[in-house]
């Protein structure tokens, strides 16, 4: 069996095309303003202000306005 063929190593070859060589803080200058959003959301988790699903579902859409420029 080949490498293109393994089950499990092919999964590799397969994400190849998405690979980037910048990580996507530094692929947008939106990305601090969309980090603080969710650091204020994971932050309300801990501070016992909301669940981890309520402070994601609330954060969602502002960080995708964000990211999206909207």
């Amino acid at each position: 069996m080949g490498l293109l063929n393994d089950p499990l190593e092919k999964t590799w070859f397969d994400a190849v095309p998405f690979a980037t060589v910048a990580p996507c803080f530094m692929r947008t200058a939106k990305w601090g303003p969309a980090d603080s959003e969710l650091a204020n959301a994971i932050d309300s988790v801990f501070l016992g202000e909301a669940t981890a699903a309520e402070a994601m579902a609330a954060a969602a859409p502002v960080v995708d306005g964000i990211l999206s420029g909207a």
